[in-house]
């Protein structure tokens, strides 16, 4: 392992972390020591796990103070924004994107989930109760709930249960709380304001919201769409949650990539994720870019030639 214990260090991951993310820092952290750092506070869901962990962390960090940085679980330095670590030497980055492009020194494995890595890293004997909540829900959610785990995310799971004695239905407890009422009406306003098109028998379904905007975009997979955009503004920041079923995934349509591409063409937009769920986010009109999102998605099916009938 190139990380290096004894040194003052400093752990980053994505903005609007999500529970793998969390998770994974909150794992390393725990066997490593350091400090934790963010662009901006986690989602919705990770947010739950902050709580239960009473972790603490830094919007914005002064990078300076620390001998080591490691980025978790973000697939390119635009996802850090407004974090800036064009100058820094000492980085290590951990990730399982196919999308990821670092070229520092990058721990990288296709894994369907960051946790699963930081879990071979250490390779512990034992495991804390909170460790592996942690771990569990990055896998967990990361993978729909082990809808697109592999073998290798079984056994990760398997060992992770064994040493803890933790099980899916506590993990589940703590991230699949029952849902606010704002959450609820958002959700509610959420489909009633969207609108969708079909290319070659597939549906792109989009809408706005105001907040719990990854709550929205699985619930319009879940009505139906194969694809599924949610926007929301606040002040001058947009965000756009992304979703794409499983058998679009199949077919090779990855949305982190798609969003990857939309904020590499864009000075102050970044975006990425996986091939079945990603954020883009930045500065602009929100329905600008979720056109942008429907347009490069209806572009994508087309080019692959992708079909079905409409039964």
């Amino acid at each position: 392992m190139r990380i290096k214990k004894g040194l003052s260090t400093l752990f980053l991951s994505h903005q609007n972390a999500d529970p793998d993310a969390v998770g994974s820092i909150f794992f390393l952290k725990n066997r490593i020591g350091g400090d934790i750092g963010l662009p901006d506070p986690p989602d919705e869901v990770a947010k739950r796990l902050v709580k239960y962990f009473s972790m603490e962390y830094t919007l914005e960090p002064d990078l300076s103070k620390y001998e080591q940085i490691i980025v978790i679980d973000t697939a390119s330095r635009e996802q850090l924004r407004p974090i800036e670590i064009d100058d820094v030497e000492d980085l290590i980055v951990i990730d399982h994107h196919s999308s990821n492009h670092w070229k520092h020194d990058v721990i990288f494995q296709k894994r369907t989930s960051s946790a699963e890595i930081v879990y071979d890293l250490i390779n512990p004997e034992e495991i804390t109760e909170k460790e592996a909540v942690g771990l569990l829900a990055g896998i967990m959610t990361d993978t729909s709930h082990f809808r697109r785990a592999d073998f290798q995310t079984f056994r990760i799971a398997s060992e992770i249960m064994e040493k803890s004695s933790v099980k899916v239905e506590q993990v589940a407890n703590i991230i699949e709380k029952e849902r606010s009422y704002s959450e609820k009406i958002c959700r509610l306003k959420g489909i009633q304001r969207s609108d969708y098109i079909e290319v070659n028998g597939y549906l792109v379904a989009y809408t706005r919201v105001k907040v719990f905007e990854s709550s929205v975009s699985n619930l319009l997979l879940n009505v139906g769409a194969d694809i599924g955009f949610t926007g929301s503004k606040r002040d001058e920041m947009f965000l756009i949650s992304g979703r794409v079923n499983a058998s679009l995934v199949d077919s090779g349509i990855d949305i982190g990539k798609i969003f990857k591409d939309i904020g590499a063409s864009e000075t102050e937009i970044s975006g990425g994720g996986h091939e079945g769920a990603a954020v883009l986010k930045g500065i602009g009109d929100c329905d600008k870019y979720l056109k942008k999102c429907v347009d490069h998605s209806v572009d994508h099916i087309r080019k692959k030639g992708l079909g079905r009938a409409k039964n």
